[in-house]
């Protein structure tokens, strides 16, 4: 299994979660930690497949909990 990086971006919608992430080799440099990009930024390109992430687009990015998880 590849290690990954930014799942992970996620988001909280009603208890599940929608969330991204890619290899570790692809993230970006943040400080002394790995990340992947922006909230923002896989909001914006979310094709929605189903109903919770129908609803994660419906409303703001900012509307719901969010948070990242980095390597270290």
């Amino acid at each position: 299994m590849m290690a990954r990086v930014g799942i992970y971006i996620y988001f909280v919608v009603d208890w599940y979660i929608v969330m991204d992430a890619v290899p570790l080799v692809v993230g970006e440099d943040y400080g002394d930690a790995i990340q992947h990009g922006g909230h923002y930024e896989f909001w914006e390109i979310l094709q929605p497949k189903d109903r919770t992430e129908w609803k994660l687009k419906m409303r703001a990015y900012d509307a719901f909990p969010r948070g990242r998880i980095v390597f270290s």
